[in-house]
């Protein structure tokens, strides 16, 4: 399934991917305010949602946002329509893992392995992530329990074992 840019999917998976990345309005609203009127739209309106933010984003800090929306989810009483999951070790951009400096010519490998230690990709958990949304979705099996993810210490590029479905 191919999906247009900035399209929203088909239901039951309608969820405005966007939220997090909307630009400011021209108007004076701050920003705060705009993310609140859409996340308490979307808690009316009963949609499945699993947020996945690291804990290492210095472009969105955790504690400014997601973290704001999950206490807002508990609020309004909704928890049961939204998992939270804290990736230990997730930057905002997954190219920083692989980092070795501004020059390409001269990379600096002791720079990369510094990132490596600190750093893991977010993409394996993000994958998870929708499989687990789609089978919450197609066949009422709920995700695993809100957590921090812990950063594993074997295969950190193809794996997310907290949310890979257990067998």
């Amino acid at each position: 399934m191919k999906l247009a840019r900035h399209k929203l999917l088909p239901n039951p998976y309608r969820l405005n991917l966007n939220i997090l990345t909307k630009q400011r309005p021209s108007t004076r609203i701050p920003l705060q305010r705009t993310h609140r009127q859409t996340w308490t739209k979307w808690v009316r309106a009963s949609l499945s949602l699993i947020t996945l933010h690291g804990t290492l984003d210095a472009l969105l800090p955790i504690t400014k946002s997601s973290d704001k929306y999950r206490k807002l989810i508990e609020e309004k009483g909704r928890s049961d329509i939204h998992y939270y999951y804290r990736i230990e070790g997730g930057s905002h951009v997954d190219g920083l893992y692989d980092y070795t400096g501004p020059d390409p010519k001269n990379p600096d490998l002791a720079l990369r392995k510094e990132f490596r230690e600190k750093l893991r990709p977010m993409l394996p958990c993000y994958k998870a992530a929708f499989d687990r949304l789609v089978e919450w979705v197609e066949q009422g099996a709920l995700p695993p329990k809100n957590q921090t993810v812990p950063k594993p210490e074997e295969d950190v590029v193809n794996s997310c074992s907290e949310l890979e479905k257990q067998k």
